[in-house]
């Protein structure tokens, strides 16, 4: 996954975080030392939680700067994106644009 790019969380956040079913834009995305890649997804940490992160995979510690990063592995790729569904909207209106009958 990129930046800039819709996403949809396939498995809730255990703390409830980012919800199952919902969509989301990739605005960071970072890996860690033991491989996993952890996206910005636009959420927060709430003022007064410690200024880092543990990886739950390694235990290294990060400095999340606010960030919540969320592990990329709870979403997936949004199928289409807007362009192309607004290209699929088009072509089935002209699909279904009657023609004259010929008699």
């Amino acid at each position: 996954m990129r930046v800039g790019d819709r996403v949809v969380c396939v498995k809730s956040h255990s703390r409830g975080i980012v919800s199952k079913g919902k969509t989301y834009t990739v605005l960071q995305s970072r890996g860690c030392a033991c491989g996993r890649v952890n996206l910005d997804v636009g959420v927060e940490i709430p003022s007064g939680h410690t200024e880092y992160q543990v990886c739950n995979v390694c235990g290294i510690m990060t400095i999340h700067n606010g960030i919540w990063w969320i592990a990329s592995s709870l979403f997936a790729p949004l199928r289409f994106n807007s362009a192309h569904d607004e290209l699929v909207n088009i072509v089935e209106e002209k699909i279904d644009v009657e023609l004259p009958v010929r008699v």
